[in-house]
């Protein structure tokens, strides 16, 4: 790696017979009459909801009342996946350098003023100022974490050289990059069936938390382990990229647990990578890695 998807209730009600005499019955069936009559005139009438043919992503509960946007924006369903292109030249990776265990810092790749402070043990090696990862000697797939200020978010992210990018009005607040993130990508139920799932991740739908204090919006993302990168351009899944160029790169078998932490209004994306079902050993130290987090404004 490098810096760079409840209908409502219906509710029954059961009435039983009244063993009431005719004259209780009638007096009391005026009685309500008369005060449906004055709540009819004193309540407005709300509106009848109108029917559109247009599907809508599933609506998540937001974190704060600041986090809610003033529109829902409509996902249209994009077009099948485009070509392999056979002359997209790989983006480069970078050397991985070590780092000394203890406090460091991660700059968000991007554009922001945002850092991100980590505790990382022994055995931690850097590949930018955003990335930090642990190689894995038995597996393909080691840990990672990394921080991410994102520009797009690619809706094929194998054929990521097609330019073909999550909708710009999801860009820019925490809960709309996690929607982006989750919706685009694999077994969507917004879209057709599996039409996007041999060449492409599977994401859950974010979920409200928090992370070092801050509202987020957490989910997961599965590059399944028998996609192959041969079929992707340049050999690369790139998931998103930067305002600064700098992309994020994946690997077949790779679960990449993401935070979209609404920094005082601005979206950073933490990312901690690692294999599909790590040892004990592993899952322990990313845990203690990400309870590490500061995040700093």
């Amino acid at each position: 790696m490098t810096d760079r998807p409840p209908e409502g209730a219906a509710f029954k009600g059961a009435t039983q017979r009244s063993r009431r005499a005719p004259a209780v019955i009638a007096t009391a069936a005026l009685a309500v009459l008369a005060v449906a009559l004055l709540t009819k005139v004193s309540s407005p009438v709300p509106p009848t909801p109108s029917a559109t043919a247009t599907r809508l992503p599933t609506p998540v509960p937001a974190a704060t009342s600041s986090d809610v946007p003033r529109f829902v924006p409509v996902i249209a369903e994009p077009p099948d996946p485009p070509e392999r292109n056979p002359a997209a030249s790989p983006h480069p990776t970078s050397p991985a350098i070590s780092v000394d265990a203890g406090a460091t810092q991660l700059v968000p790749a991007g554009q922001t003023t945002i850092r991100i402070g980590v505790t990382l043990p022994n055995g931690w090696q850097r590949t930018g100022a955003a990335v930090v990862v642990k190689p894995s000697i038995d597996a393909a797939v080691g840990l990672s974490i990394s921080a991410w200020s994102l520009r797009h978010v690619n809706v094929y992210p194998c054929r990521w050289s097609g330019e073909a990018f999550a909708d710009e009005g999801l860009m820019g607040f925490a809960r709309g990059e996690a929607q982006a993130l989750s919706s685009w990508w694999g077994q969507d139920p917004l879209m057709p069936p599996n039409s996007n799932a041999p060449i492409a991740p599977i994401a859950t739908k974010p979920q409200p938390t928090t992370l070092a204090g801050y509202p987020a919006w957490s989910l997961e993302v599965l590059v399944p382990s028998n996609l192959d990168l041969a079929d992707c351009d340049g050999g690369q899944l790139v998931l998103w990229d930067t305002a600064t160029g700098q992309v994020r790169t994946s690997v077949p078998g790779e679960l990449q647990r993401l935070w979209v932490v609404d920094a005082n209004g601005e979206p950073i994306v933490i990312d901690a990578g690692s294999a599909l079902g790590p040892s004990a050993v592993e899952t322990a130290e990313l845990d203690a890695v990400i309870d590490s987090v500061v995040i700093e404004p």
